[in-house]
């Protein structure tokens, strides 16, 4: 069996109680509380926790996790994280989130950008309301149809 260190995130075995990589404790109570945990997450090797942690995060609509989010979707590849990550922000609902979501709408994949229409629509605001009236102009029809849609729908 694989256990992960908390600290480094480096596989080791069960049995061992040490990380071979870094030497922290692996069975060790952590300090950290449930947000910092789930923050941590975010960056495992697994990719499954990263997506569960990002739900998570979103669903308590936790504002510490927003800077962390965003600095993940700045530099994550990975579509599945990254709408993930998209869904969490709108869910936080924090105007701070808008700027970068505007980025990756010019640049990421399809899927991320249908979902960053939905995190603007629960963002709301005049500014998200901008940035959906443009994606009406978009040579992708789903992505004009998803911003008319939300733009329906915005608060």
């Amino acid at each position: 069996m694989v256990v992960y260190c908390f600290e480094c995130w480096t596989e080791n075995q069960y049995h061992e109680s040490n990380c071979r990589n870094c030497g922290a404790r692996l069975f060790s109570i952590s300090e950290e509380s449930f947000v910092d945990k789930l923050i941590s997450a975010l960056h495992h090797p697994e990719p499954t926790t990263p997506l569960r942690a990002a739900f998570i995060l979103g669903q308590r609509q936790e504002k510490q996790a927003v800077k962390p989010l965003l600095e993940l979707a700045k530099t994550c590849t990975d579509p599945y994280i990254l709408s993930a990550v998209v869904n969490a922000l709108g869910q936080i609902g924090d105007t701070s989130a808008i700027e970068t979501l505007e980025q990756l709408l010019a640049t990421s994949f399809l899927n991320v950008r249908l979902e960053i229409i939905q995190a603007l629509r629960s963002i709301g605001g005049h500014r998200s309301r901008e940035i959906l009236q443009q994606c009406q102009t978009s040579n992708n029809e789903k992505i004009r149809v998803k911003a008319h849609l939300a733009l329906l729908q915005i608060p």
